[in-house]
């Protein structure tokens, strides 16, 4: 029996003593942006509910990276009112200049837009994490590098101007391919 990804993350992690909670979102077959990120700050007010004396971290893989990175940068209902961000391989940019593929239509951006993806639309702004740095979350960004699916940029393009001047850091798991890509907060300096 094949398990999901997030089972078995759910299983380390439960653990290590954490309270994990599966978050479910609409795809973009069924709702466009903002309604995914609706649905998780949703899940996560509920988590916090449940919880309200422990610090709320969260993390996805993919679109659910995109999404923590969202609920991070964000906040749910306050910009500081999530203790850090673990993003594994997610999409961060629908204009990046090494991923033309994601701004043709039908594209996993276009479908979740509801449009092809443009440097002037205000909902591609709104849906770029980048975008909405400076709150000072932790935020773990990790990337495989032979992800063909959501291709590791050659360079992590912030364009916030609060953004502070990172040094990137590389290491390589022996056990996989991934690799940290960038790590610190997201303070403005």
């Amino acid at each position: 029996m094949r398990r999901h990804a997030s089972e078995r993350s759910r299983e380390i992690l439960s653990a290590q003593g954490l309270h994990v909670v599966t978050a479910t979102h609409r795809l973009s077959d069924e709702a466009i942006w903002p309604a995914q990120l609706d649905d998780v700050r949703e899940a996560a007010r509920a988590a916090r509910a449940e919880r309200p004396d422990a610090p709320l971290l969260v993390g996805g893989r993919s679109s659910g990276g995109h999404l923590a990175l969202q609920l991070g940068l964000r906040g749910i209902d306050a910009p500081d009112d999530v203790a850090g961000v673990i993003a594994v391989s997610p999409p961060v940019d629908p204009l990046a200049a090494d991923w033309p593929e994601s701004r043709a239509a039908g594209s996993p951006w276009s479908r979740l837009l509801g449009h092809v993806p443009t440097p002037l639309d205000d909902v591609t702004a709104d849906a770029t994490p980048a975008n909405h740095v400076g709150n000072g979350v932790p935020v773990l960004l990790l990337h495989g590098a032979d992800d063909t699916t959501v291709p590791r940029p050659r360079r992590w393009t912030w364009r916030a101007p609060s953004w502070p001047p990172a040094t990137p850091s590389r290491r390589t798991s022996r056990a996989a391919t991934t690799t940290s890509t960038w790590s610190g907060t997201t303070s403005a300096r």
